[in-house]
């Protein structure tokens, strides 16, 4: 791994366009919140309009849009950076559970996935490789997945499901004043709906969809706001998504010694599910306390890649199939536990937010394709069996050969902020965050008998590469941020963070894949990373903004993961890669519908 430069210079119109790849017919009934009426059901194409007596912002008058993207409450007005932010009704509408069903509601954020739940964010085109994300993910108060480059964190970015969800927002630019690690391209953050105090209802919503060419998927989602007397209250959600398949398996003789592909239609189906359950409890007027634990699960039966023709990437016979010998599934759990404390001190508030998260993936992948002639050669029947040929032929039988992993991420966090009350002279914030992560990946690569399904019990086939990863992340950081009015037009803020990184890991591997293998070995790393942020703002009207913006963030450096033949000229660690950018924007409602925001950096 090395550092990169990168210089870019773009702009953004914010920019909305409904559509969907889907047909969707969508059935809702809901009960009143406060009085406890039943409500007609009611059944809609590409229409949903569920009671919002939540916190999801509506696509009305965006100069009253409130949100909390700079960890306290603002106006979207008075934010001095590129901001979007996609309501709760919103994505009801257009029935958008995953990132790919309202990218389009996001400038500048794209994404590269190969099936559900295995996607890479990358906002602005920051996208440097690898495997540490560059695009932070929040849910509420509790980042999600890991910050270090060990643990797959840019291809994991947690793609949760958007029911009962207020509203979600992304910052563009990096974020490392406020936010932290990884963030250079911005930070996507999911707001979700608190308990409601002193009020009962719930409703159930069920959805059909087909594709075109495809299979067909059904939803449904529940979720209930249950008054626990005057001072408490509960929140529970569920769900089911079956997302319908669009390709199908070739079942044609594989080309090593006429081993049949699998077949099937629509075998790129997936199953989606979870809850959410939120405690709240508030005692006084100045304090409340909420709980929340969230839990969903993505498993999938193959990928969405297709066999494409070389040089033209087109799907070959115009049809979008995959040729595989073994079945590739995937499994991934997502476990959120968090507990947030909010005084009201008079002077300031204070914030505690203590998070803890859990984060497991298991997938089988189909390995025949790329590296069957070559092991067939080496020890199967495509040995050439002649004296002084180094390898032994151990069976005649063909021989196929798949990845199994599994990645484990543990991460608990710890934040605690002060804020000062609005004010129109000076507002300010201190906190201070800590976050400790284990985390594992364990590859194993056996040998498969295509005759009779089983696997090798051969101590070479039987094991044809083993390798295991694991890790530790431990940061701690301080960071400040204020904003002074000088005019009732034009305001300064500016923000620091310091953070201390200190990582471990221990690598070891086998087989004949891994040439050999390597003994277990000891990697270390520590740095500390200083960001900054400064931002001034004049306001042109009350409708209409101007700011510029110079921002810093950081993705964290590490321990490098080396094969066994790294000789000791390769440096073991490398450092943190940072961005700077230079922004300027503009933001106006034009009317009660349309706003606009504009924005160019480099």
């Amino acid at each position: 791994m090395n550092n990169s430069k990168n210089l870019d210079l773009r702009g953004e119109i914010t920019m909305i366009a409904r559509h969907s790849s889907f047909h969707r017919l969508l059935l809702a009934t809901a009960a009143g919140v406060a009085t406890a009426i039943a409500a007609p059901a009611a059944a809609q194409v590409q229409q949903q309009q569920p009671p919002q007596e939540d916190q999801s912002v509506t696509d009305v008058d965006e100069s009253e849009i409130v949100i909390t993207a700079q960890k306290r409450e603002e106006k979207i007005l008075d934010i001095p950076q590129s901001v979007t932010v996609v309501s709760g009704d919103t994505l009801e509408r257009q029935a958008a559970n995953t990132f790919e069903e309202y990218l389009n509601e996001i400038p500048g954020l794209s994404l590269e996935q190969g099936e559900p739940g295995v996607g890479r964010l990358v906002l602005r085109g920051v996208n440097t490789g690898g495997v540490s994300s560059t695009v932070a993910v929040y849910v509420d108060e509790t980042p999600f997945g890991s910050s270090s480059g060990q643990v797959n964190g840019a291809i994991l970015a947690g793609d949760f499901d958007t029911f009962d969800i207020a509203r979600i927002e992304v910052l563009r630019g990096p974020q490392g004043t406020l936010y932290g690690a990884s963030s250079l391209g911005g930070v996507l953050k999911f707001v979700t709906n608190p308990p409601q105090l002193g009020q009962f209802g719930g409703r159930v919503r069920a959805g059909l969809e087909s594709v075109n060419r495809g299979g067909v998927g059904y939803n449904v989602n529940a979720v209930v706001n249950v008054p626990l007397g005057a001072t408490a209250a509960f929140r529970g959600s569920g769900f089911y998504r079956k997302n319908p398949g669009w390709i199908d398996g070739t079942g044609s003789d594989f080309n090593l010694l006429g081993i049949p592909a699998i077949g099937g239609k629509d075998i790129n189906d997936s199953k989606v599910w979870g809850g959410r359950g939120s405690l709240l409890f508030k005692p006084s007027e100045p304090l409340s306390i909420r709980l929340t634990a969230i839990a969903q699960q993505i498993k999938s039966d193959a990928s969405n890649l297709v066999d494409a023709r070389q040089g033209s990437y087109k799907p070959i016979d115009g049809k979008y199939r995959q040729t595989r010998i073994s079945r590739e599934p995937n499994k991934l759990e997502y476990r959120l536990y968090n507990g947030q404390v909010d005084y009201d001190l008079g002077f300031a508030s204070l914030m505690s937010s203590t998070s803890f998260g859990k984060n497991n993936q298991s997938f089988v992948s189909d390995l025949t394709l790329p590296f069957g002639n070559f092991v067939n050669f080496l020890f199967g029947p495509l040995n050439p069996n002649v004296p002084g040929f180094p390898f032994p032929q151990l069976t005649t039988d063909p021989i196929g050969l798949f990845q199994d992993q599994k990645t484990n991420l543990r991460k608990f966090t710890q934040e605690v902020r002060l804020t000062s009350p609005s004010s129109d002279r000076f507002e300010w914030m201190l906190g201070g965050y800590y976050t400790r992560e284990k985390g594992k990946i364990d590859q194993f690569i056996p040998g498969i008998n295509l005759t009779t399904g089983q696997q090798f019990n051969d101590p070479i086939l039987g094991v044809l590469g083993e390798a295991l990863l694991t890790s530790r992340y431990t940061e701690l950081a301080g960071f400040a941020n204020g904003t002074l009015h000088i005019t009732d037009r034009f305001d300064i803020s500016a923000g620091a963070r310091l953070s201390d990184i200190r990582q471990r890991t221990v690598q070891s591997s086998g087989g004949v894949l891994a040439g050999g293998g390597s003994p277990p070995e000891v990697g270390k790393s520590k740095e500390s990373v200083f960001t900054y942020s400064l931002s001034p703002r004049f306001e042109i009207s009350d409708t209409t903004a101007l700011y510029a913006r110079v921002a810093k963030g950081y993705r964290p450096g590490g321990p490098n993961i080396l094969p066994p033949t790294a000789g000791n000229s390769v440096p073991r660690s490398y450092d943190a890669d940072t961005l700077v950018s230079y922004e300027v924007g503009l933001k106006t409602d034009i009317g009660r519908r349309v706003s606009l925001d504009l924005a160019a950096y480099h």
